[in-house]
């Protein structure tokens, strides 16, 4: 089921059985979807951005709106053969937010809630909407979308999502300038979309070569991701840029998640389907496009940066209601004024046209007060029931982020500790490579996929590490990597087995002309900012050892390795080579 078109959707209001008897309601977030258009006229912009959605309302409601809703006015919509709709307009910052309550079709007892705003800000129309699923009883799954008004006024008006112009199909990176944009926007800090990139096929830069369509993908999730289509020869340049850990080719699909740094990202935390996992998914291509839809539009919802222009319905409502009591009272005191003056009008004088408008006003009064009243009942009404959505949404954001992320580590640990088991398994083989020596690379050109290949399961390397050693001049590039191979072959069997392999170590060190000590910034490593700490499994980690070499001011002569060593998971982690990070010295 898509929200856009809601195929199992029919007319008819929300059940009005008696509260003891409705079942407790539960929320579940579906997506939140911001945009800001921009040109010479706002005020036209607002309007037309206003007749759009409310176009879009109507078509739902089953009934004709109100005309007060067409000037952007308050209205309320509900009835027999008709979906329920309201709005509420602050003029005073010219703020306009509706809602929309659906029946769902084809599930019993389950509704959709789709808020949507309009609002001008400096110069800028901001258009937004949140969509949530409110059911009663069992659950049953859904696929999340977005209103389809909002690909409309970006196709007439253009529109930008992180300040970056929405394109008018998936973006085609195919050159090493265009790769470099990609990359600004993926480390950009202040993103807060995820950007999914499709890549073709292995031997092809034809776009048509993704194993998933890049087209149905950008507009199921347009206004909440950025979709690039990277080629074959574009893709070799990503790798050598991020790290193979971190790249994507061979018609794979990341999404690299806000907050993405290519010195501690971690691969789990952006999620690869390979081009192998997505032709054996579970019913399809297709089923893998709906997961990977749904997974990107679920995050929309679960982050907390969410738009500031985007507020919940009811909480608009909340001022507005505030904003008309403060006018009431007002008038009120206008008429108490009025009335004291006519107790100073002498006893038995006759009615004046003013005395008369007086009364008129009090009886005015009377009638709006309980007026006020009645709405507080409706409005109270109508928050115990629909007010608890934000509530769980919020309670539940949490669990499921730690759940997804829990999950997303467990699967990366599961296959690093596979490798790892082959590799304890086949103590033979170590050994022989320890006696042939395997083929020791010229260059750090390839050090991610050389570690991938040898080090898997043992010794991991992170971006981080990867990346500087690509942009060192370090000369002595064999040590380097023979100073890796110790530490598989020599460190990890010591923290494991203990006993000789300790002397092992020290011996094996010493023929290379290495020392293992403390990271020498050692408790003053704070004093460098992060330069002594990754983040690595959900939390910062000190580099607390590193393997010596050379000591000299030349960073082409002088190597060091930091690293520290995972207990949980039985592996080095190195975080830096082959230069020294700063001391009070350096």
């Amino acid at each position: 089921m898509t929200h856009e078109n809601h195929g199992n959707l029919s007319g008819g209001g929300a059940p009005t059985l008696p509260r003891k008897l409705r079942s407790p309601s539960h929320a579940l977030p579906g997506s939140r979807v911001a945009v800001t258009i921009s040109g010479s006229d706002p005020d036209f912009l607002f309007r037309k951005a206003l007749r759009e959605v409310l176009t879009w309302i109507k078509s739902r409601t089953g009934k004709s709106l109100p005309k007060q809703a067409w000037n952007g006015d308050d209205f309320e919509l509900s009835g027999i053969g008709a979906q329920r709709a309201e709005a509420v307009f602050l003029s005073d910052i010219v703020y306009w937010t509706a809602r929309l309550h659906e029946k769902d079709g084809n599930v019993a007892d389950r509704f959709w809630s789709t808020e949507t705003a309009v609002v001008k800000n400096e110069g800028r129309i901001g258009v937004g909407a949140r969509v949530t699923c409110v059911r009663r009883g069992e659950d049953a799954p859904f696929n999340p979308s977005i209103p389809g008004f909002v690909k409309r006024i970006t196709d007439k008006f253009g529109g930008m999502i992180d300040d970056r112009p929405i394109d008018p199909e998936p973006w085609i990176v195919d050159t090493s300038a265009k790769i470099g944009h990609l990359l600004e926007l993926i480390c950009n800090p202040e993103r807060r979309r995820d950007v999914i990139v499709i890549a073709t096929h292995d031997q092809d830069d034809d776009p048509s070569t993704t194993l998933v369509s890049a087209q149905s993908i950008f507009e199921r999730t347009l206004g909440a991701a950025h979709v690039a289509i990277v080629t074959a020869t574009a893709a070799y340049d990503l790798s050598d840029r991020v790290g193979r850990e971190l790249s994507v080719f061979r018609q794979a699909v990341r999404t690299y998640r806000p907050g993405f740094d290519l010195d501690d990202a971690q691969p789990y935390e952006h999620p690869l389907a390979i081009g192998s996992r997505i032709s054996g998914w579970t019913g399809g291509v297709e089923a893998f496009e709906n997961f990977l839809v749904s997974a990107c539009l679920l995050e929309t919802v679960k982050r907390p940066d969410r738009e500031n222009f985007l507020r919940p319905y009811i909480e608009v409502k909340q001022i507005a209601r505030k904003q008309r009591l403060e006018r009431e009272a007002a008038k009120e005191r206008e008429v108490r004024e009025a009335a004291k003056k006519k107790e100073t009008l002498e006893v038995g004088e006759t009615e004046t046209p003013e005395s008369e408008r007086l009364n008129e006003l009090l009886k005015e009064n009377e009638e709006l007060r309980n007026r006020v009243m009645e709405l507080e009942g409706r409005v109270k009404e109508m928050e115990d029931s629909w007010g608890t959505a934000d509530g769980v949404i919020r309670g539940i954001e949490k669990d499921r982020d730690d759940a997804i992320s829990l999950e997303k580590e467990t699967r990366f640990e599961n296959q690093r500790l596979k490798s790892r088991i082959e590799y304890l398994e086949s103590g033979g083989k170590i050994e022989s490579m320890r006696r042939n020596e395997i083929a020791l690379p010229e260059s750090f050109d390839d050090l991610d996929k050389w570690a991938e290949n040898h080090l898997s399961g043992s010794v991991r390397l992170l971006p981080r590490a990867v990346k500087a050693a690509k942009k060192s001049r370090f000369e002595d590039i064999n040590l380097a990597y023979r100073a890796l191979l110790i530490l598989r072959d020599y460190y990890v069997p010591m923290r494991l087995k203990k006993g000789k392999a300790v002397e092992e170590y020290k011996q094996v060190l010493g023929r290379e002309g290495l020392e293992d000590t403390k990271a020498f910034a050692g408790t003053r490593s704070g004093e460098f900012g992060d330069a002594y700490f990754v983040q690595y499994g959900g939390r910062k980690r000190e580099l607390e050892r590193h393997l010596k070499g050379k000591n000299a001011r030349d960073p082409r002569y002088s190597f060091r390795l930091y690293f520290f060593w995972d207990d949980q998971n039985g592996e080095v982690v190195v975080g830096w080579l082959p230069t020294h990070l700063p001391t009070r010295i350096s």
